[in-house]
């Protein structure tokens, strides 16, 4: 008996294209970045404010490469998109790099793109939402104006930052479902920064519809992981149809900050006796 079906070859994987978050860490440990037409979420951290770092840096890439950024926050604040940091290609981070990872460093980080966290650009592509609920209609309207015509193709990069998406489940869904669709079909990155919802219905739809998801954690001035100032975990991996963030290896990171810049590298353990890293106010 012949078989009815025969696998000749194993399925090529599809892959959609890959954009750069903005810091080299974060993107060489997703294998170049994060794919086009996703939603990215992060849970802030509580005291050191971290996410605005990673905010900053994600909008600095998108200036760099003359995208279209569209900014949604209930608050403002001015110079919030950094510069490129100059830097020296024999030194090209200035970062204190993990002991245990001296003298393995790749000749391709010179090439890394930092951002100048202390200093900042004037961008003419920043909005502020009129009022939460009507948050997704003001974001497509954004985008339709933005369009310069019916065939322009330049990247787009969606920054939401709010301090909570409480709302009703079925009002957050359809927000959430409807965010992602656009986002999709533009090919545009979005991130999104928030606390998840207390209540368990709110937490399920907001996981259920991200593509990405992180968290960061602060450590208090008695760690013992040196450099480390906090802690970046993955809380959903990539699953979209066939993609998958299948080269992570791990699902915990250290995040390391300078007054200048910040980046994000695999944990190692210290030398015995490390000092801490206070957590930085800024």
């Amino acid at each position: 008996m012949e078989p009815v079906f025969v696998r000749h070859s194993k399925p090529q994987k599809k892959s959609l294209p890959k954009t750069k978050f903005g810091i080299p860490g974060l993107d060489s440990i997703l294998s170049g970045g994060i794919y086009q037409g996703t939603l990215t979420f992060i849970e802030p951290d509580s005291y050191s404010k971290h996410y605005i770092s990673f905010a900053r840096c994600f909008l600095g890439e998108g200036a760099t490469n003359k995208e279209k950024l569209f900014v949604y926050m209930n608050q403002t604040i001015d110079g919030f998109i950094p510069p490129v940091a100059k830097q020296s290609k024999s030194n090209p981070s200035k970062m204190r790099i993990a002991w245990r990872y001296e003298g393995q460093v790749s000749q391709t980080a010179v090439d890394e793109k930092h951002y100048d966290l202390t200093k900042s650009i004037n961008y003419p592509h920043i909005h502020h939402p009129a009022s939460v609920p009507d948050l997704y209609t003001q974001i497509y309207n954004d985008i339709s104006n933005s369009l310069d015509s019916s065939t322009d193709t330049t990247h787009k990069r969606i920054l939401i930052l709010l301090p909570s998406i409480s709302s009703e489940a079925a009002q957050l869904n359809s927000f959430l479902a409807s965010l992602r669709a656009l986002v999709r079909s533009i090919y545009a990155v979005c991130l999104l920064i928030s606390e998840v919802p207390s209540d368990p219905l709110l937490s399920f739809t907001l996981l259920k519809n991200i593509d990405f998801g992180m968290k960061i954690t602060d450590f208090d001035d008695k760690t013992d992981l040196g450099e480390y100032c906090a802690s970046l975990s993955i809380t959903k991996p990539l699953s979209l149809q066939s993609l998958g963030n299948f080269e992570l290896r791990s699902l915990n990171f250290g995040i390391v900050r300078e007054p200048k810049i910040i980046d994000v590298s695999n944990f190692t353990t210290p030398p015995v006796g490390g000092v801490g890293k206070s957590a930085l106010e800024y």
